[in-house]
């Protein structure tokens, strides 16, 4: 069985109205992933491992890469759900996907708050000078997060450096004030009642 990008990404826009959806670059996040959903101050971690050689790859690199992230999920086959779960940290959440096009839940993720440092170490030179310019020092990583955290908070700094991994999106995610609660909360109650809960 296969799952495709571009039905992940399609899956998690229609979960996640509002969301920007990237393809991540995998040496930058510690390991290869799929998709990555970037809202303001979360960024979610999304990988398929639909075979062996897939689990083997990706889940050597698990723990390094949940660390990096808001919370982390791995799509999998029922045939492996088992193997997957205990493959991969238990901060990690495991989805399936079956033959008919369900989801089911196998383990929930484990939602974390992430050090705005860990996200701006993942910063180009140019979003760094540009955040640099904007705190008034240098573009040093210790530097911007220091003085992120003085001016702007725990959580202004990590709503800042996340809209610069939302304007890497092709459809950059929505600000709080742009997003209908309506449509989030119709969202969630779809994937609530359509997904199977797994042990």
């Amino acid at each position: 069985m296969i799952m495709r990008h571009s039905e992940l990404s399609r899956i998690l826009a229609a979960e996640q109205p509002g969301a920007g959806i990237l393809a991540p670059d995998g040496e930058e996040w510690g390991g290869p992933l799929d998709v990555l959903c970037v809202e303001l101050g979360r960024i979610s971690a999304h990988v398929m491992v639909m075979d062996e050689l897939e689990l083997q790859l990706v889940s050597r690199f698990a723990r390094l890469t949940s660390r990096a992230v808001t919370e982390m999920w791995v799509f999998t086959t029922p045939v492996l759900m088992q193997r997957v779960k205990a493959a991969f940290p238990i901060e990690v959440g495991v989805r399936v996907k079956f033959p008919d096009g369900r989801l089911g839940i196998a383990r929930p993720a484990t939602v974390r708050l992430v050090e705005g440092l860990a996200w701006i170490h993942r910063l180009t030179d140019d979003e760094k000078e540009t955040l640099a310019a904007e705190l008034g020092c240098t573009r040093h990583a210790e530097d911007l997060a220091a003085e992120g955290l003085r001016a702007l908070g725990d959580d202004g700094l990590r709503q800042r450096v996340t809209r610069f991994f939302g304007e890497r999106c092709p459809s950059p995610p929505l600000a709080p004030e742009d997003l209908d609660p309506l449509q989030i909360l119709a969202a969630v109650r779809r994937r609530i009642t359509r997904e199977v809960v797994l042990l």
